[in-house]
């Protein structure tokens, strides 16, 4: 797990934070430098006086050059751990989580975002399930539609996004590590399925 703080002074930067699709254009460096297909998380301060944070999950340790070749300044800070609490997790740990996900249920072949709350809820209870853990709680924050261009395409981009905090249990600890590994629900690359654990 990464911890990339953004620097706003930056102009490509500032570019990513705005737009999903250019970020993960951004990220994707990180696989040319062997560290597997990322799945990340933009986190702003609430007063917005701090810099945007991009929480990055790779199946190695990444090298930062690989964003800073780009961009020399581009970033304020870099640094990387081995997420050593999800190899530890056994049957009945309590654990606090955060996911931001893209809560959606498909209708003649077509995806469509989830926008009240208890559809939202219903959707995360039944992922966690899928991921061998039983939801104890969740509360729902910056839901809302997100808008944005893609390189080459007039049409843009609409998807649903929600923040889920709470606490799970885990039931099956093989399976809650390969779901967190790959990612919760759709719309990966652009942001969404990352879920982080803590006690």
């Amino acid at each position: 797990m990464s911890r990339a703080v953004l620097n706003l002074a930056d102009a490509a930067a500032r570019r990513d934070i705005a737009n999903p699709y250019e970020m993960h254009s951004t990220l994707m460096r990180l696989v040319d430098a062997g560290s597997g297909r990322p799945l990340w998380r933009l986190e702003r301060s609430k007063d917005h006086e701090r810099p945007p944070v991009v929480l990055i999950q790779t199946e190695s340790s990444p090298d930062a050059s690989a964003l800073r070749g780009a961009s020399p300044s581009y970033l304020l800070e870099f640094c990387s751990r081995e997420n050593r609490l999800l190899s530890r997790v056994k049957t009945g740990d309590v654990l606090n989580f955060r996911l931001r996900a893209n809560p959606t249920v498909t209708r003649e072949r077509k995806r469509h975002g989830l926008e009240r709350i208890e559809d939202q809820l219903s959707w995360l209870e039944r992922q966690v399930k899928g991921a061998g853990a039983k939801l104890i709680w969740a509360q729902t924050s910056d839901s809302g539609k997100v808008r944005f261009a893609r390189r080459g395409s007039k049409r843009p981009i609409v998807l649903m996004g929600v923040t889920f905090d709470g606490q799970l249990e885990v039931v099956e600890p093989e399976a809650l590590r390969a779901a967190v590994k790959a990612g919760i629900g759709p719309g990966k690359a652009l942001g969404f399925g990352l879920m982080t654990l803590a006690r």
